[in-house]
């Protein structure tokens, strides 16, 4: 089937649906709003990457398709793994002093510096996405629905890959300020009914 985008129309048809929803992720706004059954791992790195320059809000099934992307969004940066790795390098670091191996105890004070630079910037920069999430249970979600600040895109295909890449999927892009502030009534109004 021939790839068909209506521009005029506000429409897309075809297997390359990805080339309308990216293009919403990555675009450069205040805010991405999704609904899909469905979403991959790919595609929730791709959301995690979004949340640093903008607040993205999910809402998807509990289902397996999606489970370890909830879990790659959904993980928190810990502090317990570097403090456990800072204790080795200070033990490593004493033992090398009293056995008088201070040339190697030097390096490791050093490689202890190093190390506490990378944690603070890591923890920053994992401070810094804005992903929030709301998973469905009991309640079938079945629709797709992605929106950003000026446009909106409605239609049938899940974050997913096939979705995005291989099924031939139905989107309608809608550009209405009006539409989208509707759409974004129904995204809230969804959003505040599960918990």
């Amino acid at each position: 089937m021939a790839t068909r985008i209506g521009s005029k129309k506000g429409w897309y048809s075809g297997k390359s649906s990805y080339k309308i929803v990216e293009k919403i992720i990555k675009e450069r706004a205040n805010s991405l709003l999704v609904i899909s059954p469905y979403i991959t791992t790919y595609y929730a790195r791709m959301l995690l990457s979004a949340s640093k320059r903008k607040e993205v809000r999910v809402i998807t099934s509990d289902s397996p398709v999606t489970s370890e992307a909830m879990k790659m969004m959904a993980r928190k940066s810990s502090a317990s793994g570097y403090i456990k790795s800072a204790l080795y390098l200070i033990v490593l670091d004493i033992v090398l002093l009293v056995i008088g191996l201070y040339y190697f105890a030097l390096l490791f004070a050093l490689a202890f510096a190093i190390f506490v630079v990378l944690a603070i910037r890591k923890r920053a920069a994992s401070k810094s996405t804005r992903v929030y999430v709301k998973v469905s249970r009991g309640t079938s979600i079945h629709e797709k629905l992605y929106i950003s600040d000026s446009v909106a895109v409605v239609g049938s295909a899940n974050l997913t890959y096939f979705g995005m890449h291989r099924n031939v999927e139905h989107l309608e892009i809608v550009t209405d300020k009006d539409k989208i502030t509707e759409m974004r009534r129904h995204f809230d109004s969804l959003w505040n009914s599960l918990k």
